[in-house]
């Protein structure tokens, strides 16, 4: 627990990992949980959080809007879709550059109305003893994606793995 003392000198009391499973959600997912939470203990979430805030007073829709708007501004579902790739390897160099080459291939082979981020490391940089690197693609549309996608699949590259969700 950390005591937290607001400016007029209002303390409370914030559970660290009280719900550590918001953190394996992907980025965009974790907000959705946060109504899902229980508020009876109202000392558990920073108080100052506006979401968290519109779950403690049960203001759904104030929160509906409010992420709404967040993830329109970032390009987020349900305004845009969302394909990860992830590039894995028991050698993090080769993780690391084999990312480093589908993300020019992308950058190369599709138009400015995809946005594509990354590479960067996954949030769990090793797993299974193989190195961890994403590459995120946001489109509105498929068009030329799913032939790019097929070609990125098909680089088979000696001891790394390519994985590729679409809608996630």
């Amino acid at each position: 627990d950390l005591k937290i003392t607001d400016k007029n000198g209002n303390s409370f009391i914030m559970t660290v990992g009280g719900n550590l499973d918001l953190y394996w959600l992907p980025e965009n997912h974790k907000e959705n949980r946060v109504f899902e939470i229980d508020v009876n203990d109202k000392t558990a979430y920073n108080i100052f959080n506006q979401l968290f805030n519109a779950v403690i007073k049960n203001d759904y829709e104030y929160f509906f809007n409010y992420e709404m708007n967040i993830r329109k501004k970032l390009s987020y579902p349900p305004y845009y879709y969302i394909c990860n790739i992830t590039i894995s390897s028991e050698k993090y160099e080769l993780s690391r550059d084999t990312s480093i080459k589908v993300k020019k291939f992308l950058d190369d082979n599709l138009s400015d109305k995809y946005i594509i981020l990354g590479p960067s490391i996954s949030s769990i940089l090793k797993l299974n003893n193989k190195y961890r690197f994403n590459i995120m693609i946001k489109y509105k549309s498929v068009d030329e994606l799913f032939e790019i996608l097929k070609k990125v699949d098909a680089f088979n590259i000696k001891d790394v793995n390519v994985d590729i969700n679409l809608n996630i």
